[in-house]
C-alpha cells in the first residue's frame, strides 16, 4: 500500500480546561495501549523547542509534559480572573487545544496521532486523526482489524462520524465542507441516513450508528470502481441532507 491511510473521527466541540483536555488525551492513549502492542508507549514533539518528548509508561509525567506542550505565550487564556491571561489547569483556550503523539520509537520521525478539541465558539470541528504505520500497514488495513480499532475508539470519543481512507482518495471523492467524508470504511452516527442506500456495500448496524465497508481490503485511489461507489454514496447522502433542511 503506497498511499498513506488515516483514520479520522469527528466529535463534538467542547470548552475544555487544560486539565480536562490533558486527561482526555491520557484516557485515549491508555485505551489504545490496551488495544494493540503497537501502542505500547507514547511520546510527542515539542514544536516550540523542536525536540522529542517521552512519557513514562505509567503516565506519571504526562500531565506536566503535555501542559508545557499546550502552553503558548501568545494566547490570552480564559480564566476566572479576567485579567489573568496565563495558562493554568483551570484555563480554557479560545482556540481549543491540539497535541500530537506517536510510539516512542517513532517520535523523531513521525507523529501519527493528533487530538484536536475545538471550543464551542469555533467553526472548526474536533478531530482525532491517526495515520496508520507504514511498517505494519498490511495488518492495519485488514478490514476486521480496522473496524475493531474504529469501534474501540467509538467507546471513548462518541464520534459524530468517522472514516478510514487515503488522502488522495479524500480529494477525489469528498467535497469541501460536506460531512461525513466517505472512505474505505465510514461510520455514520445517524443510521437512518443510510438505510435506504442501494449501493452494494457491507453495512454493519451498531447501537450507535452504522459502519459502511466499501471493500474487504483497502484499495488505493486509482481503483475506479471503489471511487465511483464512494461518490454514489456521497451524492445519496448529500441529496438526503438537502431534503432535511
Amino acid at each position: 500500500m503506497k498511499e498513506k491511510v488515516m483514520l479520522r473521527l469527528r466529535f463534538d466541540k467542547a470548552d475544555l480546561t487544560a486539565d480536562q483536555y490533558i486527561n482526555f488525551c491520557k484516557n485515549i492513549l491508555k485505551s489504545l495501549m490496551n488495544f494493540d502492542s503497537y501502542f505500547s508507549d507514547f511520546g510527542s514533539w515539542n514544536l516550540q523547542t523542536n525536540s522529542a518528548v517521552y512519557f513514562s509508561n505509567d503516565f506519571e509525567d504526562f500531565h506536566n509534559k503535555v501542559f508545557q506542550l499546550i502552553n503558548d505565550e501568545n494566547i490570552a487564556y480564559i480564566n476566572p480572573n479576567s485579567e489573568d491571561k496565563d495558562l493554568h489547569d483551570h484555563s480554557i483556550s479560545p482556540f481549543g487545544f491540539r497535541t500530537y503523539y506517536t510510539p516512542n520509537s517513532m517520535v523523531e520521525s513521525n507523529a501519527n496521532i493528533s487530538i484536536d478539541v475545538s471550543p464551542t465558539s469555533s467553526s472548526r470541528s474536533s478531530f482525532f486523526i491517526f495515520e496508520f504505520p507504514s511498517e505494519r500497514i498490511e495488518e492495519f488495513i485488514n478490514s476486521q482489524f480496522a473496524i475493531a480499532l474504529l469501534k474501540h475508539l467509538q467507546t471513548i470519543l462518541q464520534p459524530i462520524d468517522g472514516t478510514i481512507l487515503t488522502k488522495p482518495f479524500f480529494h477525489k471523492v469528498n467535497k469541501k465542507d460536506f460531512d461525513p467524508p466517505i472512505g474505505w470504511i465510514t461510520y455514520i452516527k445517524d443510521s437512518l441516513k443510510i438505510k435506504e442506500i442501494s449501493v452494494d456495500v457491507v453495512k454493519e448496524f451498531t447501537s450507535n450508528g452504522v459502519i459502511l465497508v466499501l471493500k474487504e481490503n483497502c484499495p488505493d485511489s486509482n481503483d475506479i470502481e471503489y471511487v465511483n461507489k464512494a461518490i454514489e454514496i456521497r451524492d445519496f447522502l448529500e441529496v438526503n441532507q438537502k431534503k432535511n433542511w
